[in-house]
């Protein structure tokens, strides 16, 4: 215990509760979707309880032997896990010893990992001294940090234990994640920059220059805008002393399995994430009854908004698909455009010639976040009236005039490796730590 008490102690002297909360602790004036709403339960007090369920609720006996692999992936949404599912089924098949692990339950390729009673407890510890730390911590932050996220701040000892645990019982020579910037990811990511564990990161969606400096040993990122973005964020990491790796870039392409240029879908998709406003999507549901519309919700959405949806849909005679049971290529595959707002779905409908239309669902935040508009790769549509135009003008397909765009987003795009990105990337994690041998892979970079 006491061991264990000390390597968290000197993880959080570098990288506090609010840097590993990252998006919470560090970029709330930025992001107005997560200052919108207000939760059920507001007050420090409160979320503190939030806290405790949230652990309660996670926790489990857990008995166990210690073994030993090369590579630990962890996945803490589908999304990630999507992203990271055919890289890992590439070296699984190449005899090299893998896990897989995640904090969701009800999982397929990746084990759930919960909490253990140990890890509660030295936890819990943990955070009630933490407490008057995190109280200065959050005084001059962003008022919603105490009242609405303070859970999650104290969710992050709890996490660097177990990760302890998990990375001891494991014994992993390379950690391997699709996510930077989500408080169980980065409690992962430090744990193993303190224990000396070599960290790969695979881009999994778009990303953007409010997430933290990037900071792993290798990073296998989709394209050159990923990597100009990620280096707007450099200047996003704590002051003062920082021992976490400065990373060697790959740009590898969109990792996701597409079937590619394949189209001859006839739907309109429609697809939609927490950010987007129910009342903006259900009006567009309506104003486009008699279109062969299928509305995509993330799989984070909340239970509400999705009957919410489904019965605007029955209404219209729309259909949907269910991102639980049905994979993003296969969406794709029954459709001609697909609108959106900001969301990196975008790219791979692009990848699948299928047309993207950016159209925004929320009057807040910028206009084109991820700067797909901007850079050619989707067309802007204002209103009902102009998407009604595209529909009715649009040729078939993507124009071979987004070659360029896609490519800036994606490198391996016309390229031997497209289609093969998972087997790229599991070429290059297999490579490390030789870093000799860096220069000799497709789209190498150098060191961010």
């Amino acid at each position: 215990m006491r061991r264990v008490f000390r390597e968290v102690w000197a993880v959080l002297q570098q990288e506090p509760e609010r840097w590993l909360a990252y998006l919470y602790g560090q970029q709330l004036e930025n992001l107005p979707h997560l200052i919108k709403k207000s939760p059920r339960h507001t007050g420090i007090v409160k979320r503190f309880f939030v806290f405790l369920y949230f652990v309660y609720n996670n926790t489990r006996v857990i008995k166990k032997k210690k073994r030993s692999v090369d590579f630990l992936f962890y996945a803490s949404t589908d999304n990630q896990k999507y992203s990271l599912e055919d890289t890992l089924a590439i070296l699984q098949n190449r005899g090299q010893p893998v896990a897989a692990v995640s904090g969701q339950k009800n999982q397929d390729t990746f084990e759930f990992e919960p909490f253990s009673v140990n890890d509660v407890l030295v936890g819990l510890v943990l955070t009630a001294v933490r407490l008057p730390a995190l109280w200065r911590q959050t005084r001059d932050a962003h008022p919603a940090l105490r009242n609405w996220y303070f859970d999650l701040l104290c969710q992050c000892p709890i996490y660097l234990v177990h990760f302890n645990r998990i990375l001891r019982y494991y014994r992993p020579k390379k950690v391997v994640v699709s996510n930077d910037h989500n408080p169980s990811n980065r409690c992962l990511l430090a744990m193993a920059h303190y224990l000396e564990i070599k960290t790969a990161y695979c881009q999994h969606a778009s990303v953007s220059a409010l997430f933290p400096a990037l900071r792993v040993n290798v990073a296998l990122l989709d394209g050159s805008a990923a990597l100009d973005t990620y280096k707007k964020c450099e200047s996003n990491r704590p002051s003062g002393t920082f021992d976490a790796p400065r990373p060697h870039v790959f740009l590898s392409g969109q990792k996701k399995y597409l079937s590619g240029r394949a189209g001859g879908g006839n739907g309109i998709g429609l697809a939609i994430n927490a950010l987007d406003d129910p009342d903006r999507v259900i009006a567009l549901i309506h104003a486009l009854k008699g279109y062969p519309v299928i509305l995509r919700w993330h799989p984070r959405q909340p239970f509400e908004q999705i009957a919410t949806f489904k019965a605007a849909l029955s209404a219209t005679g729309h259909t949907f698909s269910d991102p639980t049971c049905e994979k993003v290529d296969s969406f794709l595959k029954n459709l001609r455009f697909l609108l959106a707002g900001d969301s990196s779905i975008h790219l791979e409908a692009a990848l699948a010639t299928v047309q993207p239309i950016y159209y925004r669902f929320t009057s807040t935040g910028p206009n084109d976040y991820y700067g797909y508009v901007k850079t050619g790769l989707a067309k802007e549509a204002k209103n009902v009236c102009e998407l009604i135009r595209f529909f009715e003008s649009e040729p078939e397909g993507v124009s071979s005039d987004l070659d360029d765009p896609i490519r800036y987003y994606s490198f391996t795009f016309g390229t031997e490796w497209f289609g093969r990105e998972a087997e790229l990337a599991a070429n290059i994690l297999m490579a490390m730590p030789d870093e000799a041998s860096y220069p000799g892979f497709p789209g190498y970079i150098g060191r961010l």
